[in-house]
């Protein structure tokens, strides 16, 4: 690699709001806070987060969504200075309380100085785009998501010269695993 060569990340936001566990006890603030320290720390400061937009009706997660909201939470009202709800999981999974804190967390993220882009629904398709415009540059790029459709969406998306990892972060690990993706020309 070369040494002028920025490494970026693009991290799935859903996948991000599900690894971050809540800390019991804390605000809305402190949960918030969580997510900063958990992306300077494992990425850097050279972060992108594609969160999935939540108004455009219907997408193709309706199905894991619902599957998700057997154990849903009642509607909350986010104060940042209130106690977080303290399942984490059931609160996620009521589409009301989950697109207020997205809100909330977008937010903060730019607040401290993070790149934050949110899709019209599914973020899938943003979340490679925003990893080849990055990686047109002549920067590295790594996708951090735990959907494996990411490394195949590149692959035949693009014929730029691009040297794009991609990392694919599966629900029932706790460590990253590079899939052996590497685009290069």
């Amino acid at each position: 690699m070369p040494q002028n060569t920025t490494v970026n990340t693009v991290v799935d936001g859903g996948w991000l709001l599900h690894k971050v566990k809540w800390q019991q006890g804390g605000s809305y603030q402190d949960v918030i806070e969580q997510y900063v320290r958990y992306l300077r720390q494992h990425f850097g400061h050279h972060v992108v987060v594609v969160f999935d937009g939540y108004d455009s009706g219907a997408t193709t997660k309706d199905y894991e969504h619902k599957r998700r909201a057997v154990k849903c939470a009642p509607d909350v009202a986010i104060d940042l200075s209130r106690p977080s709800y303290s399942d984490q999981t059931a609160f996620l999974a009521n589409d009301s309380n989950k697109k207020q804190f997205v809100e909330k967390v977008m937010t903060h993220l730019q607040h401290v100085g993070l790149l934050v882009k949110q899709a019209a629904s599914d973020a899938d398709t943003l979340i490679v785009h925003t990893a080849i415009e990055l990686a047109t540059g002549g920067d590295t790029v790594t996708v951090v998501a735990n959907d494996t459709r990411h490394p195949h969406h590149v692959a035949g998306t693009t014929t730029m010269h691009l040297c794009v990892i991609l990392s694919c972060i599966w629900r029932q690990l706790s460590k990253h695993q590079f899939d052996g993706s590497v685009l290069a020309a």
